[in-house]
């Protein structure tokens, strides 16, 4: 009989799990440590490290609304530098953690996060964002550029302190703004080249290219 940790990653692999795991990780009252998996969220090293600013009611559990964009034209697009990765500070104890939860027959995740189109939108406000992808559409794939280089050197960095897999979201992003280049792809070949953990995208595929480009990745 297959271990959970095993069961799980054959699972994510599609190779035939000898039943269905569960992830409980996003549940709440006490649920979330139930499941098969444990999940690892990359942390901010200050509030509002991006640039931008968030505004939620008094009480609120979700995401927030962001009130504050700091780009304001095209040129800000481009020469806009995402925060230092800084790994000894932000991934401080994750190995630990990792090599724990193993221990106890758990699959051991992070979450990235979607954070490609929505820190694009995060930073220059989506109105202005749906201008500048029609009159400054480099400018648009040079900051998407750098936000998806920050995205890779934060997996590398999860696959370095042991973690099984990394679930990242907003993979569609590129069928949907018709963008020429897939931002998504950087961030999945980020995953392949040279690193074993599997990277499972949550959210929308929309398309069937889409879902042919992350096939052609090996997920």
């Amino acid at each position: 009989m297959m271990t959970n940790r095993e069961n799980f990653l054959r699972a994510v692999k599609r190779q035939g799990p000898e039943r269905v795991p569960l992830n409980t990780c996003f549940s709440t009252h006490g649920l979330e440590n139930q499941g098969d998996c444990r999940c690892w969220g990359v942390p901010e090293l200050r509030p509002n490290e991006w640039g931008y600013a968030y505004e939620t009611l008094e009480d609120d559990k979700t995401f927030g609304q962001v009130t504050s964009h700091p780009l304001k034209s095209a040129e800000d697009l481009l020469s806009y530098a995402p925060p230092a990765v800084q790994a000894e500070k932000r991934f401080n104890g994750l190995s630990d953690w990792a090599e724990r939860v193993k221990r106890e027959d758990k699959f051991t995740f992070a979450c990235v996060g979607s954070y490609v189109f929505e820190r694009l939108h995060f930073l220059a406000g989506m109105e202005d964002l749906f201008d500048y992808l029609i009159n400054a559409p480099e400018a648009v794939k040079t900051l998407g550029d750098k936000i998806v280089g920050y995205q890779c050197a934060v997996i590398r960095e999860l696959a370095r302190c042991g973690v099984d897999g990394v679930e990242v979201s907003g993979i569609d992003f590129n069928r949907r703004a018709r963008q020429k280049t897939p931002f998504y792809l950087d961030a999945l070949k980020a995953a392949r080249e040279g690193i074993s953990i599997p990277l499972f995208p949550v959210g929308g595929v929309f398309s069937r290219g889409t879902a042919e480009e992350i096939l052609a990745q090996g997920f």
